[in-house]
């Protein structure tokens, strides 16, 4: 979860929301602001379904609270990180005023909870310590579910993989994300470039994991969903001819057709349509099977939908533009997202609780945006607003007619600016980020107040932590003859349930760019690589590696020729820049390496080039 959430979104991907002044009717609320804190690390974050494209459920109808914080430990994979600060992160759960590390799975490694069930089943992901031998430079990730106090490693397909993330879990214990197999796939669903696989929707249940398909003739597939019916909901490739890029995840405009799916034990998976196009993304469903999501046509027009009873239609409506997206449904069947004003630049937050009667629920002032993330029976709406450059500004409340900046229902002088609520429960109460004094995200959690008592919500931060968890040592997973250690390095912040945030920070921050050649393959002799050869620029037999994070900041250069040979033609040469004092080179982003730096740290690379 960035500060600057939006800043990376595609337009059409994520078209957030308009401007009008607020009124405040009726009694305004009041909230205690709790602080979550962190591990001794900067930040603190929560999962926020892809910068707000698909529905979470991080807080349930208990008031149990699941993310992610900080530790004080430097990650050694940099720049390949778990998060975008470079710092080993756990899992955390917040419940009546208790804070616990869930703990990792194996020391001095990182893990996120993504999702909390109402019974307090928690999933997510963690790293094992081992390396992926199919993925160089990214250490394994895996499904992970925490009951009782225990971490359980879910494992992988039983058909073989390395990898996996829990993404939803219901109160029976079913649990639904990706695993990566063993089939080649330079554009899996989850990151194309950084895995060289398949990646495949899964469902778990009763110690076993199941692949369950595609849509036609699709290769990749993510669960993303499950209801308390056990019914799941999801995205598939089709196999149909390629389209424009389908707006999946924030950094990964794949073109190919994309659909979206709803599986069950009864009628196993489904299509669920389109409005037109070849572009369909669901995000989320409630209870009663009414599944929600986005259609982008060939235009291209993105239309918010909802699908139920075998049909799908269009909410309908406008505020002024064409474009509409669906973010979070209850089990009433109202549906809160946006709007794009005339012009398409401009969102505004908005709601229906009928097809084809659009509600514009408006922004603090004509300056900004608005968007929503989440609605509760009560039709309390909460979200965000940001600025025309992309940059989240302030958590909003929308209840009974009234708008309301989070900010000003909390006590003065918080410790804490809200810029995002992403989740709201029957209780009213609130969940989202905010940044403290030095630009550091923190969760957050609000509590309504008594009116009685306002001058009693004190602002608490959580700075203790009970113990952690017992760790399993009789984890429900399925061995593969595959399964077995390796070493290299990867990446990684779990604030979002699709696409790792590590690789959009690795991609847009950094500059990295994703290799799609397969593994143990030579780019420089590959038929496909020497249509983009650059005679110019030759490889120099270094590897020449950056830590972005920690302290001191070094380049590490070694010589190397099993890695970057010596003459060979540099594929993709990039300018890059790193390190203190600031060091620029010219590096062949095709071609990954490891090497020692002048401390002894083994750091992730790219290949020297000659200018």
């Amino acid at each position: 979860m960035k500060k600057n959430a939006f800043a990376s979104v595609t337009p059409i991907a994520l078209l957030p929301v308009l401007a009008i002044s607020s009124q405040l009717a009726g009694h305004q609320p009041h909230y205690t602001l709790i602080d979550m804190g962190t591990f001794g690390g900067p930040q603190s974050y929560l999962n926020d379904g892809n910068s707000g494209n698909n529905a979470v459920s991080v807080l349930n109808n208990r008031g149990t609270l699941v993310g992610g914080a900080d530790t004080a430990v430097p990650d050694f994979d940099a720049p390949f990180c778990f998060n975008e600060d470079c710092f080993v992160s756990h899992a955390f759960r917040w419940d009546a005023g208790v804070r616990t590390d869930l703990g990792p799975l194996a020391e001095g490694r990182s893990s996120f909870a993504d999702w909390i069930s109402q019974n307090g089943l928690i999933v997510g992901f963690a790293e094992n310590g081992d390396f992926d031998p199919l993925a160089p430079n990214l250490t394994e990730r895996r499904a992970v579910l925490w009951r009782e106090g225990r971490i359980l490693d879910l494992g992988t397909l039983p058909e073989g993989g390395y990898e996996s993330q829990a993404n939803a879990v219901n109160s029976k214990g079913q649990v639904v994300g990706w695993a990566t197999n063993t089939v080649p796939d330079p554009n899996s669903m989850i990151a194309p470039g950084f895995y060289p696989t398949q990646s495949r929707a899964f469902l778990w249940e009763k110690g076993a994991m199941r692949d369950l398909g595609t849509l036609g003739t699709g290769t990749d597939a993510i669960a993303q969903f499950i209801n308390e019916r056990g019914q799941v909901v999801g995205w598939s490739f089709t196999g149909a001819p390629p389209v424009g890029p389908c707006p999946i995840f924030t950094i990964a405009n794949v073109p190919i057709s994309t659909g979206s799916f709803i599986w069950d034990k009864k009628d196993g998976m489904r299509d669920l349509g389109n409005l037109g196009g070849n572009c369909v993304i669901a995000t989320g469903i409630n209870n009663e099977g009414a599944v929600i999501g986005d259609n982008v046509n060939d235009q291209p027009i993105q239309r918010a939908f909802v699908w139920k009873d075998e049909t799908i239609r269009d909410l309908g409506g406008s505020i002024g533009g064409n474009s509409t997206g669906a973010e979070a449904i209850n089990d009433a069947g109202e549906v809160a997202g946006f709007a794009t004003l005339a012009g398409e630049v401009s969102t505004h937050a908005v709601l229906w609780k009928h097809v084809g009667e659009i509600i514009d629920l408006g922004t603090p002032d004509p300056s900004v945006s608005s968007f929503a993330m989440s609605i509760n029976s009560k039709t309390q709406v909460v979200g965000g607003t940001y600025n025309s450059s992309g940059d989240l500004i302030h958590a909003v409340l929308w209840e009974g007619g009234s708008l309301y900046d989070l900010n000003d229902v909390i006590g003065p002088g918080a410790a804490l600016t809200l810029q995002l609520a992403e989740d709201i429960n029957e209780r009213g109460e609130i969940a989202g980020v905010g940044v403290d004094a030095s630009g550091n995200l923190h969760a957050f959690l609000l509590i309504p107040c008594d009116e009685r008592t306002v001058s009693d919500c004190q602002e608490a931060t959580e700075t203790g932590t009970s113990a952690g968890p017992v760790r399993s040592d009789t984890v429900a997973r399925r061995v593969s003859v595959q399964d077995s250690p390796s070493t290299i390095d990867r990446m990684r912040h779990g604030a979002m349930s699709g696409v790792p945030l590590l690789l959009r920070t690795a991609v847009q921050a950094s500059g990295f760019r994703a290799s799609k050649t397969q593994p143990g393959n030579d780019p420089a002799t590959s038929k496909e690589s020497k249509t983009q050869q650059q005679s110019d620029h030759t490889l120099t037999g270094y590897c020449w590696g950056s830590v972005l994070h920690g302290a001191p900041q070094q380049c590490g250069v070694a010589q190397d020729h099993s890695q970057c040979p010596a003459g060979q033609p540099a594929i993709n040469p990039t300018t890059v820049s790193g390190c203190l004092p600031p060091q620029t080179q010219l590096v062949d982003h095709s071609r990954l390496c490891r090497v020692q730096n002048s401390s002894g740290r083994v750091i992730t690379g790219y290949c020297q080039a000659r200018y």
